[in-house]
């Protein structure tokens, strides 16, 4: 919530159009009640917005949906799930091509891109950017294995990557393939290093995290 009492969410946008250094975009999502703030139910989700303002700052480009005239809805990113929308903020929203929607579910499924958390400032964000004395940080990452569960170990490590490559220094963990349950071959990175969280055995257990998820960290 803003200090002018407004609700106020920040997401991170990607789509086939973005080339080269520039991965995502962000925009700045503006309400006065909660139910017309955009509530995406997972990473990969289809966003469409209407009437979005272009802006700059620092030299980049960021978007706001303002709150009295923008409009959006959110849509599942799933191959074969409905193309229908699960969170609108007008009941009276266009009909959404359905054959746009697939072309961006399909074009996700085959892309692996840098997704970072757009709302953590002055800390570090992704896993290119970690080092052993790092203070405590966030980042969104996609879960490539989760190591084998050992006997009499308490924890095991989930192998992640966030599109950045990463330079192993000091107490920075890399995990070998044959150590895990990984996602198959021809859906792990293209590029980058894998990178070692410990998880403890009995959270995990209580999480339904599977190869392939991204998970925010």
């Amino acid at each position: 919530i803003t200090k002018t009492g407004d609700f106020h969410v920040v997401l991170s946008l990607t789509d086939p159009s973005l080339r080269g250094e520039v991965s995502s975009i962000v925009i700045n999502c503006f309400s006065n009640t909660e139910s017309r703030i955009p509530k995406p139910l997972r990473i990969g989700d289809l966003f469409r917005a209407h009437r979005v303002w272009p802006t700059t700052y620092g030299g980049e480009v960021l978007l706001t949906l303002p709150k009295n005239k923008g409009s959006f809805v959110c849509i599942d990113g799933r191959i074969g799930k409905s193309t229908e929308p699960y969170q609108s903020s007008t009941p009276n929203f266009s009909d959404v091509s359905a054959r746009m929607v697939g072309h961006l579910r399909e074009w996700a499924e085959k892309t692996d891109l840098p997704i970072f958390n757009p709302e953590v400032n002055n800390r570090p964000s992704s896993i290119a950017g970690l080092r052993p004395d790092s203070p405590g940080c966030e980042i969104i990452c996609k879960v490539i294995g989760i190591t084998h569960e050992k006997r009499g170990i308490t924890w095991r490590y989930l192998v992640v990557w966030d599109g950045t490559d990463v330079e192993v220094e000091g107490d920075l963990v890399q995990i070998k393939k044959d150590e895990c349950v990984m996602i198959s071959p021809n859906r792990c990175p293209p590029r980058g290093a894998y990178f070692g969280v410990r998880v403890e055995v009995d959270i995990l257990s209580k999480l339904e995290i599977r190869p392939g998820d991204w998970v925010h960290l």
